[in-house]
């Protein structure tokens, strides 16, 4: 694994050797060979949106915005868990997905939200991972999208 930093220096997380990066406004894409169609993880840091939200409702909005493109998406919720912090509250959820890409490949992937709510505040802080790759690729992939999203926690938290 090697490690990025963002331009910011913000935030850091570890990904496979040989993967390219599209860094994007938001966020960025660590890539084996498509950014877009093939085995690839997403990372979306620390973002807000108005109001107190959590981390399902979150991934229902995205799963609604993912469907438009991909409208066959299926996903699966995971178990959601909360814990506080220092005077925050941290919540996660994670979610299996599969659909059709573009090119009638059927895909697999794994997404992370993780909420940062406060009493005091107005607004939620927020952070999306995804990682997919083609049906086929994926099990493999599962671990490793993993271990880049436990490297992004054991590095930073907002």
């Amino acid at each position: 694994m090697r490690h990025y930093t963002s331009p910011t220096g913000r935030f850091g997380i570890d990904y496979p050797l040989g993967w390219q990066i599209r860094e994007q406004q938001a966020g960025v894409v660590f890539f084996k060979d498509d950014p877009d169609e093939g085995t690839a993880f997403a990372l979306v840091p620390y973002q807000t949106v108005q109001g107190q939200v959590g981390p399902a409702q979150l991934l229902q909005r995205m799963v609604q915005n993912m469907r438009q493109q991909y409208p066959d998406l299926q996903w699966t919720p995971g178990q959601a868990l909360s814990r506080p912090l220092q005077g925050v509250t941290m919540r996660l959820m994670n979610a299996d997905v599969r659909w059709t890409g573009r090119q009638g490949q059927r895909m697999q992937g794994v997404m992370l939200v993780v909420t940062y709510t406060s009493e005091t505040q107005p607004s939620t802080l927020f952070v999306f991972m995804g990682g997919q790759a083609p049906s086929l690729a994926f099990a493999p992939m599962r671990p490793v999208y993993l271990r880049m999203m436990q490297s992004f926690f054991a590095q930073h938290q907002p």
